[in-house]
């Protein structure tokens, strides 16, 4: 029997991983919506702003975060 490859495992983790992540943040947040727009008086487009920042964020910290895994050991 040959060696048993473990990279298919990691890949099935961390696709498991960024599921719960974006599961838990993007997702659920259409469900928020409505009861931040009556509780505050916004308006929907000033509610979907916190969103839209959010994702340049995750934008931003995911390329510098690949630089530095570029340049440093991930250990």
């Amino acid at each position: 029997m040959g060696r048993t490859f473990y990279g298919w495992r990691i890949v099935g983790i961390v696709f498991l991983a960024q599921a719960i992540t974006l599961g838990l943040t993007i997702i659920p947040f259409s469900l928020f919506i409505t009861p931040l727009v009556d509780e505050f008086g916004l308006a929907v487009a000033r509610v979907q702003i916190g969103m839209g920042l959010f994702t340049l964020v995750m934008m931003g910290a995911g390329a510098g975060v690949g630089a530095l895994l570029d340049r440093f050991s991930i250990r």
